[in-house]
């Protein structure tokens, strides 16, 4: 026979802030909460409030309320051996999860919207179809985590080494679509930390130093997306070779090179496709020299565009290599 609920005055007084209402009926202790709510009671107290309720141990506890369906919304759970629990479906939104052992843990279809995982070990857990808004999971240990999916890691709390966390565990998995996602995801989330610290940088060298790792921040995410997506320097080079041809056919900025033309073709005006002809081969070095740019700023103009086909070409290639190759 299951064991009556404590009397009402006896009962845990946790205000849920999700349903607005007690929703715990674990005993009260000294201070008005049960052992999990209460922030100031350390884990054996809490395997001492599970034995009082007849199990054997914490982790069996929180399963038995999990397959009874009992919400266990903020739930204080930090430093807990929950090694191997069955917590399937369990509620465990707004949980304290600080630094707990979760290894090998059955968590399908947990709710874990806001709970707190910071530095948590879920080493090897089952996680299919979990909720994670808001979750914090900075620098949680999380390799060999199965059923989890990219899709349910997309909402958690924005942090750097949350982020950082979840693009490791993908990066075990050989799932590069998602770890490349959660590579970005940290990147810009570094930016955006720099941004938010910009009212220092001016006020001393180390300011000047987060200035300038936040434009080197911009720029590497609007030239190549962190060396994340090959598709950005390609984007790049159509648009320098086809604005370079225009600029170079319209402004009349390339002749034939003397010598490979007659005297009369030298004075001639050059037509589009001549233009983006000349502007193709001066950003890719090839250089055939049958062309040339007339002399003034357009020399100018073709050498810096020679330097930023060298440079997008490079990119091109170590962005190629760190998506495919070093992983």
């Amino acid at each position: 026979m299951s064991q009556p609920n404590p009397p009402k005055d006896e009962t845990c007084s946790y205000n849920c802030p999700l349903c607005g209402r007690p929703c715990c009926t674990e005993p009260a202790g000294p201070s008005g909460l049960c052992a999990l709510h209460d922030k100031g009671a350390t884990p054996s107290d809490r395997e001492a409030a599970a034995r009082a309720a007849g199990r054997e141990s914490l982790a069996d506890h929180l399963a038995a309320k999990a397959r009874r369906g009992e919400p266990i919304h903020g739930v204080d759970l930090n430093w807990a051996q929950l090694d191997e629990a069955w917590l399937a479906e369990a509620d465990l939104r707004g949980a304290a999860l600080n630094e707990a052992r979760l290894r090998r843990a059955h968590l399908s279809q947990a709710r874990l919207d806001g709970a707190n995982l910071y530095n948590a070990d879920l080493q090897n857990a089952w996680m299919p179809r979990v909720t994670l808004n808001g979750a914090c999971l900075d620098w949680a240990n999380l390799r060999g985590v199965r059923g989890l999916r990219a899709e349910d890691c997309r909402t958690i709390r924005p942090s750097v080494p949350g982020f950082r966390s979840v693009k490791r565990m993908f990066q075990e998995a050989d799932d590069r679509d998602a770890a490349s996602s959660f590579a970005m995801r940290e990147k810009r989330q570094q930016r955006k930390d720099l941004w938010r610290g910009r009212a220092e940088w001016l006020r001393s060298l180390r300011g000047l130093r987060r200035f300038g790792q936040w434009l080197t921040h911009c720029v590497l995410e609007a030239i190549c997306g962190y060396f994340e997506n090959f598709f950005l320097p390609v984007l790049w080079s159509i648009i320098i070779i086809a604005a370079c041809g225009l600029a170079y056919a319209s402004g009349d900025g390339i002749m034939p090179a003397q010598g490979t033309a007659p005297p009369a073709e030298l004075r001639q005006t050059v037509g589009l496709t001549d233009g983006l002809y000349f502007s193709a081969v001066t950003f890719t070095t090839l250089g055939y020299g049958d062309y040339r740019p007339r002399p003034g700023p357009w020399r100018l103009v073709a050498g810096a565009e020679a330097f930023a086909g060298v440079f997008l070409m490079s990119v091109f290639v170590v962005t190629l290599a760190h998506r495919y190759v070093v992983r």
